[in-house]
């Protein structure tokens, strides 16, 4: 007969592979791939068969809006936190922090890398190192920071120099996929920059920009081929943080009014230019002051708005963070702010066809109303975890993050996502049904969306989990004692027949086991 604690110890272990199944079961591997500033529309204008591979064989949705600003750092944390930039709170390229007395510049000053200005949310990454999984970071801006006390598991970061190319993105998807394969990963995320860099410079339909887009689209070709073997457990994400649209004109707030006595810079970089400025008004100056003669008509057509922080209008979710200043202006489309330069589009020395050195005009940007579709950007999947050939128009970008905790069946953070678009894309619904947060008041497609934080689940509900281990247990325990009951009477008959069958003790305990 067994011994009570040899027992004890096959219940134990059965309950430690139970609770295991949770994850086990409910997890694929997810490769990210970003890409900053496609425009939902590059891929449909150019010959791009990797893309539409994918957008028959697996999800597209025809745009995906991001946050205001439609700018990169707040987008690259709404996609990752599922969060309005209000709530996870890097709300610019650049901005101050009047608590700290700090400025972030982007990455490219040391104090972009203070724990503080990141830690209002929790990336995905972040939740998956928690989590007790493996993150990877690949080409990734900035993600060398220490966040809650976590990084991922390998961080390389972006570096604009050299210009990334078709080559260099099928280095980093080979490592990539050799970490997924391997399972030093479960989660990777591969950051591709060259489509945004020169969108800038040469607008949303240059050639450069048209060359690029192919190669973009060579290493997508490359990622699902070498990837054929793994579509039973492997998710491939393809997005942008944004899009891209054509100057017109510059503007000159300087024009309009002597700003010199009455805004304070406290911060370096370019607050000051872009889609959208922030201004810090001096002490001794009423904001509300400032914003009606800024957008005082009688100085002719401005192209711009000004608004107090409490005014801006409550679809962009942009007004609830210190780091939001008092005064805001936003340039209609296309039209870029240099307040305290010349009103002349920026400019950057170029090449032309006898390679000599020419001063051109930007050609494209963005930060604008992210409700314009020149802002909106690209999403495309394909894996287990996608229903295969789905469409929708739209989705929002803050929709992404709670897809991707589900898939590598991780407990999400709250967030601001809706599943209304994302049942068509994806083969949660079955799970979401009971498990996901309510509806917001708006649909995802629609101008309108849902400041409200939902807390949810990766994976299974965790009360079902719970009841079904503890009936798991009662089973097991029932079971065990009929065993034990039957066995002794097994070997007491066995006992009176020691003359005609050879047992013993050892051979028992031995088969039971």
């Amino acid at each position: 007969m067994v011994s009570s604690q040899r027992w004890r110890l096959l219940v134990f272990q059965f309950l430690c592979i139970s609770c295991s199944l949770r994850v086990t079961l409910s997890a694929n591997k997810l490769l990210l791939l970003l890409v900053d500033g496609m425009r939902w529309d590059y891929a449909d204008r150019e010959n791009l068969p990797a893309f539409k591979q994918i957008e028959t064989q697996g999800a597209r949705a025809t745009k995906m809006r991001p946050n205001f600003p439609s700018s990169s750092y707040p987008n690259y944390y709404s996609i990752m936190t599922g969060l309005h930039c209000e709530n996870h709170g890097i709300v610019s390229n650049c901005m101050y922090d009047a608590v700290k007395n700090e400025t972030f510049d982007m990455g490219r000053n040391p104090e972009s890398y203070d724990s503080f200005w990141w830690e209002d949310a929790e990336p995905l990454w972040i939740g998956v190192e928690r989590q007790r999984k493996k993150s990877f970071l690949l080409s990734w801006p900035t993600c060398n920071v220490s966040i809650h006390g976590r990084k991922p598991s390998v961080c390389r970061e972006y570096s604009a120099e050299p210009l990334q190319n078709g080559a260099s993105l099928k280095e980093d998807i080979k490592e990539a996929v050799a970490s997924l394969r391997n399972n030093s990963a479960d989660f990777v995320g591969v950051f591709f920059g060259s489509v945004n860099h020169l969108g800038h410079l040469y607008g949303p339909n240059g050639t450069k920009l048209n060359s690029i887009l192919k190669e973009l689209d060579g290493a997508v070709a490359e990622l699902l081929n070498i990837t054929s073997d793994m579509r039973e457990t492997l998710n491939i994400i393809i997005l942008a943080d944004h899009g891209m649209t054509s100057f017109t004109k510059g503007i000159n707030l300087t024009e309009r009014m002597d700003l010199s006595d009455l805004v304070s810079f406290p911060i370096k970089g370019s607050l000051d230019v872009g889609a959208n400025v922030e201004i810090w008004p001096e002490i001794h100056v009423d904001p509300a002051e400032l914003v009606n003669k800024l957008n005082n008509d009688s100085w002719g057509e401005r192209n711009f708005t000004a608004y107090l922080k409490k005014d801006i209008p409550e679809r962009f979710f942009y007004k609830n963070h210190r780091r939001i200043a008092p005064v805001v202006v936003m340039a209609d489309i296309g039209y870029y702010i240099n307040s305290f330069a010349s009103p002349n589009l920026p400019t950057f020395n170029d090449t032309d066809e006898h390679n000599k050195t020419v001063v051109r005009n930007l050609g494209g940007y963005h930060g604008y109303d992210n409700t314009e579709s020149d802002m909106h950007a690209i999403f495309y999947a394909i894996g287990p975890n996608f229903n295969a050939n789905s469409k929708v128009d739209l989705i929002n970008n803050t929709d992404v993050y709670q897809v991707m905790c589900k898939i590598l069946g991780i407990e999400a953070a709250a967030n601001n996502g809706s599943w209304a678009a994302m049942r068509t894309l994806t083969m949660f619904d079955q799970l979401t049904t009971s498990t996901s947060p309510p509806e917001s008041t708006t649909s995802s497609v629609s101008s309108t969306l849902s400041p409200t934080l939902h807390p949810q689940s990766g994976g299974v509900n965790a009360g079902f989990v719970i009841l079904g281990l503890l009936i798991v247990v009662v089973l097991v325990i029932v079971g065990v004692c009929i065993c034990k009951k039957y066995r002794k009477r097994e070997y007491d008959d066995l006992a009176y027949l020691k003359n005609d069958f050879s047992f013993s003790r050892t051979e028992y305990t031995d088969r039971d086991l």
